[in-house]
């Protein structure tokens, strides 16, 4: 018999399973459950009824840093913020849950704390980050009444210094290696002051040389001017999308991390940026 194509279904050993992602421990593993033969007639049934149930989910230990880790992305849910907002809140939780998940949230004491803080200590904004977020989930838990203090409040944080805005040369020496997208990526940075995330959803139509948008992280209105500079740029690409920065595709970025990755490709291609960023 030929490979089996089947999304979710993989054959071993001559059997077949529908192969799920289960997180066991904080870590990610491999679930299989038995399916009959692809040629058996109750295997489309018995698929559908799979998918429908899905796997068994493991239930976090009472008490423990994983149950509120659980507690508190229900309450995240409920919560109205910015799509890249609730990406970093799921990204570090999931980093907690996996380094400390079986922890008993009442037993943590201060000491505990700068311990996790300390052990980052090669990469302080990482540091910072985690810590905040951390920092955060003791909150909670001390609203719940899992634990009386919040032992992570008022831990300082890592020095980690300003990042200096690119001298002239370096954004000439930019602009001259890129192309026409990555040039107009820097030209709308420069000219319209926005983060990554807003400036993706600059529109292509304009009125009056001025451009309104809301900001995603802060959810406050601006006006920006259009700079005859930025102008001449947008005018030398092509309209394939609504926004003014779009993807090799013609379509518009979803979030900011593509031009992101663009620009780092293009500055570690010139020497400015490390491997570790």
């Amino acid at each position: 018999m030929g490979r089996c194509v089947i999304p979710g279904v993989c054959q071993k050993g001559g059997s077949f399973y529908r192969r799920f992602k289960v997180k066991r421990d904080g870590k990610w593993t491999d679930l299989y459950i038995s399916l009959p033969d692809p040629d058996d007639p109750t295997f489309a049934a018995e698929l559908a009824r799979i998918n429908k149930r899905g796997p068994a989910r493991q239930k976090a230990a009472r008490g423990t840093i994983r149950a509120l880790v659980v507690e508190f992305r229900a309450l995240l849910a409920k919560k109205s913020m910015a799509d890249a907002t609730r990406r970093h809140w799921a990204y570090y939780l999931d980093l907690i849950e996996a380094q400390h998940g079986k922890r008993i949230v009442a037993d943590l004491e201060r000491s505990h704390c700068y311990r996790i803080r300390n052990g980052m200590i090669d990469e302080p904004g990482k540091a910072n980050n985690y810590m905040a977020k951390f920092k955060g989930l003791m909150e909670f838990g001390a609203e719940l009444g899992w634990i009386k203090d919040n032992p992570a409040k008022g831990i300082p944080l890592f020095e980690t210094g300003e990042y200096a805005p690119w001298p002239p040369h370096v954004i000439a020496e930019a602009l001259a290696a890129s192309d026409a997208m990555d040039r107009l990526i820097i030209i709308t940075g420069l000219c319209s002051g926005q983060r990554a995330s807003d400036a993706i959803k600059i529109p292509r139509k304009f009125e009056g040389g001025m451009v309104r948008l809301r900001s995603k992280k802060t959810d406050t209105p601006a006006a920006i001017i259009m700079h005859p500079l930025w102008q001449a740029e947008i005018a030398k690409t092509e309209a394939k999308a609504v926004t003014i920065l779009y993807d090799r595709f013609g379509r518009p970025f979803t979030g900011p991390d593509r031009i992101q990755e663009r620009i780092c490709r293009l500055m570690k291609s010139l020497g400015y940026v490390s491997d570790k960023g």
